[in-house]
């Protein structure tokens, strides 16, 4: 799924409040170095781009997460990564 649509799709999806509770649980893992603070109309957009740059930086090591309550996550389909 390209980078754009999968930023917009957690975007659409997550509440900001999520989204700031994922980036400090994040930040524990980044031995001591601190996210960028962002502020203004497009801070979440701009906390989920920082984060997905992280996720996808191979030498980042972050642990593994599972999803217990299945039901909860976002639906993906091929359609989407067509667009």
């Amino acid at each position: 799924m390209p980078f754009d649509q999968l930023v917009k799709l957690c975007l659409d999806f997550y509440r900001k409040e999520e989204v700031l509770s994922a980036q400090n649980i994040m930040e524990q893992y980044l031995k001591g170095k601190r996210m960028a603070e962002r502020q203004g109309y497009d801070a979440t957009k701009r906390i989920l781009e920082d984060m997905l740059k992280i996720v996808l930086d191979p030498a980042v090591e972050l642990p593994m997460f599972f999803a217990i309550e299945l039901s909860r996550l976002p639906p993906v389909c091929v359609c989407l990564a067509a667009r």
